[in-house]
């Protein structure tokens, strides 16, 4: 108990340092406290099916996006290929590619990102009575068809 008379005793100086020592002290702990607070990084499929469990950490740390890895990430989207993770639905906001870490630094929601397939239409030709033949031809854009080769008496 003898420190406890040191600190009753009435020195100016040392009364406002150790006054100062406490404050700083309750400051930091104060500091900790709002640190250790936990931190959820929520995942919206953004169109896509399927959902992923939202994960919380207490302490800053990183956080591993990994969409390609069946355990980890369950959502699909018909037409449209994963292409990673932004802080904005409509990818105006901070991009994290597949397999990138997030410091758990602030509550965040990290929406999917979603690349249409290109798709691919095919053209069969028929001679309609004709003679000759044809391939047949595929592509996923605007293509100019190859000349005709059939032909057709009369």
């Amino acid at each position: 108990m003898q420190s406890t008379r040191i600190l009753s005793k009435k020195v100016t100086s040392f009364s406002t340092t150790l006054l100062l020592a406490v404050v700083s002290l309750v400051g930091i702990q104060n500091q900790l406290a709002v640190a250790a607070q936990p931190k959820t990084v929520t995942f919206n499929s953004n169109g896509g099916l399927g959902a992923i469990a939202p994960q919380t950490e207490n302490k800053p740390g990183t956080l591993t996006l990994n969409c390609t890895a069946p355990s980890t990430c369950t959502i699909t989207r018909a037409g449209y290929s994963f292409s990673g993770w932004n802080t904005a639905a409509d990818g105006s906001g901070i991009a994290y590619a597949d397999g990138a870490s997030y410091s758990f630094s602030a509550d965040l929601t990290m929406y999917a990102q979603w690349t249409l397939n290109p798709v691919s239409h095919t053209v069969t030709f028929n001679s309609n009575g004709g003679t000759g033949t044809m391939a047949t031809q595929s592509a996923s854009s605007s293509t100019a068809l190859t000349p005709n080769t059939f032909t057709r008496s009369g």
